[in-house]
C-alpha cells in the first residue's frame, strides 16, 4: 500500500504552529517547497512500490522532502532525522501539516530507499528536476546563457572591426597605447617535467612488449608464405605463462626478475633467429608487405636494440664490479 500526500493538499495556511504564529514566507524552505515540482519527482519511487500488497508505506513526500534535506545540508541518516524533528519550517518542508516533536521515521528508512531507488532511480529523480527548472526558466542552458550575454556584444565588436580595418595604423598607435597588442611572436612551451608513464620493472614489461613484437612479425610473415605450410615454433604460450606468473607477484626479488628476463631474452633470440632467416627469403614486396603497418620497421629495430641493451645489462648483473646502467637505455617501448 502506498501513502502520497498531493502538492494541490499542502498549504502553509493549514500548517498549525505551537508558535501561533504565521510561518516567514521568505524562509529558504518555504521558497524551495513552492518551487518543487514533488508530483512528478515522487514517480521513481513509486515504480519501485507495490501499490496492492503489503503494509502501508510512509507518505512519500515525507521521504522525498527528507532526502532532500539530506542532501543540501550534507547531514548523516541520524543528523537528518534529528534537524527535522527540531525545524518547524524543514517539517514544513517535507509536507506535514502540523508540528510534531517526535521523530519523523527511523534513519534505517533512508537504507531501504537507497537500496530501492539504486542509482538508476535517483538519476531519474535528478533529471525530472533539472526538466523542470529548464521548463520554468529557473536555470538556463550554457548555450543560450552565452547568446543572451553575448548577443549584444557581438555588434559592437563587428562595428570596431570594421572600424578598425579602415585605418591600421592609426589602430597600432591605439593597442599599443592601450595595452591590447595584438598576438605576436611563437610560445615555447616546456615539456621536460611530462609524466612519461613508465611502469616498474621497467626490463621485464619491455622485453614481453618486445617479444610481443616479434611474435606478430613472424605472424605476418607467416601468412605471405615464406616457410610454406610449416610455422616456425615461438613458443608463445609458454612465454606468456612465464611472465603472468611473474607479473603476479607483488614484490619480486632480483632474482626471481633476473630469471624472468633470462626467460624473455631467450624467447626473442629464436625469433628473431627466425625473422632474419625468413627476411633472407622474401622479396623487396614481401617486405614492403610485412612492414606495412605504422612504425612497423620502426618497431622490429626498437626490438633489436632493447635486446642487445637487455642482455648487456643481463651480462652486467652477473658481475660484482660492473655498473648496472647503459648509456641511451631504452625505458619506453613507444618512445625510445
Amino acid at each position: 500500500m502506498i501513502k502520497y500526500t498531493p502538492q494541490s493538499q499542502i498549504s502553509n495556511t493549514l500548517f498549525k504552529s505551537p508558535f501561533q504564529s504565521d510561518l516567514n514566507q521568505n524562509n529558504r524552505w518555504v521558497l524551495l517547497e513552492k518551487m518543487l515540482p514533488w508530483d512528478e519527482m515522487v514517480t521513481p519511487l513509486k515504480k519501485r512500490m507495490d501499490s496492492k500488497r503489503g503494509r502501508g508505506s510512509i507518505d512519500l513526500r515525507y521521504i522525498l522532502g527528507a532526502l532532500f534535506i539530506k542532501g543540501l545540508e550534507n547531514l548523516s541518516d541520524e543528523d537528518t532525522i534529528r534537524a527535522i524533528q527540531e525545524n518547524i519550517y524543514m517539517q514544513y518542508f517535507v509536507g506535514l501539516r502540523e508540528f510534531i516533536t517526535e521523530p519523523l521515521f527511523v534513519p534505517e528508512v533512508f537504507v531501504e530507499v537507497r537500496k530501492r531507488l539504486g542509482e538508476e532511480g535517483m538519476m531519474e529523480i535528478n533529471e525530472k528536476l533539472l526538466k523542470y527548472a529548464h521548463k520554468t526558466g529557473m536555470i538556463h542552458h550554457r548555450k543560450e546563457y552565452r547568446k543572451q550575454n553575448q548577443g549584444g556584444d557581438k555588434g559592437s565588436k563587428n562595428k570596431k572591426l570594421k572600424a578598425d580595418s579602415n585605418n591600421p595604423e592609426e589602430n597600432q598607435k591605439q593597442s599599443d597605447s592601450s595595452g591590447d597588442s595584438p598576438n605576436r611572436g611563437t610560445l615555447k612551451l616546456d615539456a621536460t617535467v611530462a609524466d612519461q608513464d613508465v611502469t616498474y620493472p621497467v626490463d621485464t614489461q619491455l622485453l614481453n612488449r618486445a617479444r610481443r613484437e616479434t611474435e606478430s612479425i613472424i605472424d605476418r610473415m607467416y601468412k605471405l608464405g615464406i616457410w610454406g605450410d610449416k610455422k616456425p615454433r615461438t613458443y608463445r604460450r609458454n612465454a606468456r605463462n612465464d611472465y603472468m606468473n611473474f607479473s603476479k607477484k607483488r614484490r619480486p626479488g632480483a632474482k626471481t626478475i633476473r630469471k624472468c628476463n633470462k626467460q624473455q631474452l631467450q624467447y626473442i633470440a629464436r625469433n628473431l633467429r627466425y625473422i632474419d632467416q625468413g627476411w633472407d627469403m622474401m622479396t623487396e614486396d614481401q617486405v614492403m608487405k610485412v612492414f606495412k603497418e605504422p612504425n612497423s620497421y620502426r618497431n622490429q629495430l626498437v626490438v633489436r636494440e632493447v635486446y642487445r641493451q637487455q642482455k648487456e645489462l643481463l651480462h652486467k648483473r652477473g658481475k660484482k664490479n660492473e655498473p648496472n646502467s647503459i648509456p641511451d637505455r631504452i625505458v619506453s617501448f613507444h618512445e625510445p
